[in-house]
C-alpha cells in the first residue's frame, strides 16, 4: 500500500492492435427483403428490356439505386430502356456506375428527367454517350443548358451505328420502340417508323395474293422502300421483306443497289370518278397503294393493293360476279361514294347479294332525302 495518491496510478499498459472496421454491410442489409425479392424477380425474368425506377425502388434511396445499377450491368438480356428521371443519388457517388452502365453498350434509350450534373460530369456524360449505343435520350433543357445541342448531335451520330430504334419484322423488338416516349424526339416520330407503321396498320405489306403460273411479284423493302421482284418460283413472301433477304438468289442484293425498272400495267377497273377517292381510302390498308414514278394514266405498281385482277362492284349488279376468288383484293362501293378496299373471305351467295342490294339503295335514298333536306334549309 502506498499512502501517496500519486503512486497509486498504475503505469499504462502497451496499447493493443485495434480490430480492423468492418466491411460495409451488403446492400441486401440496407433494403428492404421485399425490394431485393421485387428487383431480383425482375432481372430474372426475360423481360428486363425496359427499366422504370418507379416500379421497382425508391429512387431517392443510394442502395436501392445502387442495387439496381449492378444487376442491370449483367442483366440478361440486357437493358436497353432506362427511366432515370428522379434518381437523385446518380448525382454523387453512383454517377461512376451510370457511366459504366452507358458505355456497356446496350442502352440506346435514356431518360435523365432533371438531374443535376456538374459541367465536368456532363463532359463526361457527353464522352460516355459518343463511345455508346445510345440514340435517343431526354434530359431536360433548363439543366442541361449549353449541353442540349451537344447531346442532341451526339445522339443524331449514334442512330448509325444500329437499328434497335427502327420498327422491323422483329416484334418483340417492336414491343420495346414502342415504350421508349417522352425523349427529346420519339422513335416513332421517324420518318421511317411513320411509314412502317402506316403500310403494317392492318397486316404486313404482301403482295395481294399467290402468283399465278409463270408471274413474278414485286415486294417492297421495309428499310429502303424500294421494290424487287422475286423469282418466278416464289409464289408469295412468308413476312416483311428486305432487300438482304433476296440474297440467296441474288449476290449484290442490298439497299443500296438501284430500284429494278418495271414494265407500265393498266390501272385497274375502277370508275374515273372514283379512283382517286378509293386510292386515298386505302392508302392506310394492307399494303400502302404506290403508283409508278411517271406511269401513264395513272398505271399503278405491280404488288401493290390495287393491282392486277382488282376490280369494282357495286350492289347494282343483280347477281353475284363470278370472278370473285377468296383471298382477292376488291374495291367496293359499299354506299354512294364511299369506296373502300376490302380481302374477299368468300364468294357470296345470291341471297346474300340481293341483300346487298337492298342496303345499297336504302343508303342511297337516305342521301337523297338528305340533300334534299339540305336543300330545302337553304343549304348549298
Amino acid at each position: 500500500l502506498c499512502s501517496s495518491p500519486a503512486a497509486m496510478v498504475r503505469a499504462p499498459k502497451k496499447a493493443a492492435a485495434e480490430p480492423p472496421t468492418p466491411p460495409p454491410p451488403p446492400p441486401s442489409e440496407l433494403i428492404p427483403a421485399s425490394v431485393v425479392r421485387r428487383v431480383d424477380a425482375f432481372f430474372a425474368s426475360p423481360d428486363t428490356h425496359v427499366v422504370h425506377l418507379d416500379y421497382l425502388i425508391k429512387k431517392l434511396d443510394q442502395h436501392q439505386l445502387r442495387l439496381v445499377l449492378t444487376r442491370a450491368l449483367s442483366a440478361q438480356p440486357p437493358v436497353q430502356v432506362a427511366f432515370l428521371q428522379g434518381a437523385v443519388p446518380l448525382q454523387g457517388a453512383l454517377f461512376p456506375l451510370l457511366l459504366q452502365w452507358i458505355e456497356l453498350g446496350h442502352l440506346w434509350a435514356l431518360n435523365l428527367g432533371e438531374l443535376n450534373f456538374s459541367s465536368p460530369q456532363l463532359a463526361a456524360l457527353d464522352v460516355a454517350i459518343r463511345g455508346s449505343s445510345v440514340t435517343h435520350l431526354f434530359y431536360e433543357c433548363t439543366v442541361a443548358g449549353e449541353w442540349k445541342e451537344v447531346l442532341k448531335e451526339a445522339i443524331r451520330e449514334n442512330r448509325k451505328k444500329h437499328s434497335k430504334w427502327r420498327l422491323s419484322r422483329d416484334h418483340a423488338q417492336n414491343h420495346v420502340i414502342f415504350e421508349v416516349v417522352k425523349c427529346w424526339f420519339n422513335p416513332t416520330s421517324h420518318s421511317a417508323n411513320k411509314h412502317w407503321v402506316e403500310r403494317n396498320r392492318h397486316g404486313y405489306s404482301l403482295p395481294p395474293r399467290a402468283a399465278a403460273a409463270g408471274e413474278c411479284l414485286r415486294v417492297q423493302c421495309e428499310r429502303c422502300r424500294k421494290w424487287r421482284t422475286l423469282p418466278a418460283g416464289l409464289a408469295s413472301w412468308p413476312h416483311e421483306f428486305e432487300c438482304a433477304d433476296a440474297s440467296p438468289w441474288d449476290a449484290q442484293a442490298s439497299c443500296e443497289a438501284a430500284e429494278e425498272a418495271e414494265e407500265e400495267e393498266a390501272p385497274p377497273r375502277v370508275p374515273a370518278a372514283s379512283a382517286a377517292t378509293a386510292a386515298g381510302r386505302s392508302s392506310h390498308a394492307h399494303g400502302a397503294t404506290r403508283s409508278s414514278a411517271g406511269a401513264k394514266g395513272g398505271a399503278a405498281r405491280r404488288g401493290c393493293v390495287l393491282e392486277q385482277r382488282a376490280s369494282s362492284h357495286d350492289g347494282r349488279c343483280s347477281a353475284p360476279p363470278a370472278a370473285l376468288q377468296q383471298g382477292e383484293r376488291i374495291v367496293a362501293e359499299l354506299s354512294p361514294g364511299c369506296w373502300v378496299l376490302a380481302s374477299v373471305l368468300r364468294a357470296p351467295t345470291a341471297s346474300e347479294w340481293a341483300l346487298i342490294g337492298k342496303l345499297r339503295a336504302r343508303a342511297e335514298e337516305r342521301a337523297a332525302k338528305a340533300s334534299a333536306a339540305k336543300k330545302g334549309a337553304g343549304g348549298g
